[in-house]
């Protein structure tokens, strides 16, 4: 009787081990944690009809997104700021603040600050087969799809396709919260 019912003891705590084990998920995903809005990167933009575009983008956590144009060589030098939901435009001594219910062009800017900040709030994220990390969220009613490098975090892509906008960030480098 006692060989019974250790056998069955042992029984039973193998089966509640099996069950405890079959119960973990082994996959430990680490999530990815997107980058604060201190940055700086070299962006290559397509909007709408717009041709490539390159640009230095500037942004601060609590700032302006600066946008400064390197190519096409006509525009270079120019700097669209973009903060909250306005937009002013900068040619050396220039300066001209833009309604951008006007001039819808112009509010890439504040799509791509409101995509980062959405997707900090209500990101789904999926590890892609290269990965890297791929982001959906919505900002004003479009869905918007980031993706990020799958070690550093930091962003290499943004498509809002509604808004015919693609951004593709190179030399991505975060900067101090306190500058």
């Amino acid at each position: 009787m006692k060989i019974n019912l250790k056998k069955t003891v042992s029984l039973l705590a193998a089966l509640s081990m099996l069950l405890i084990l079959c119960s973990c998920n082994f996959s430990f995903k680490k999530m990815p944690k997107l980058p604060s809005m201190n940055f700086t990167s070299d962006a290559q933009i397509n909007y709408k009809t717009y041709d490539v575009m390159s640009c230095k983008i500037t942004s601060e956590q609590d700032g302006p997104l600066n946008i400064e144009v390197t190519k096409p060589a006509l525009l270079a030098g120019l700097t669209v700021v973009c903060q909250d939901d306005s937009c002013t435009i900068k040619y050396g001594s220039l300066s001209y603040d833009a309604d951008t219910q006007k001039y819808p062009q112009l509010a890439f800017g504040n799509i791509l600050k409101q995509a980062v900040e959405s997707a900090k709030e209500n990101p789904d994220y999926s590890q892609t087969d290269d990965g890297n990390w791929s982001i959906h969220t919505t900002v004003n009613g479009s869905d918007v799809w980031m993706v990020l490098d799958g070690e550093t975090y930091y962003p290499l892509s943004l498509k809002v396709p509604s808004e015919e906008l693609e951004i593709t960030f190179t030399n991505f480098t975060e900067t101090d919260k306190t500058k």
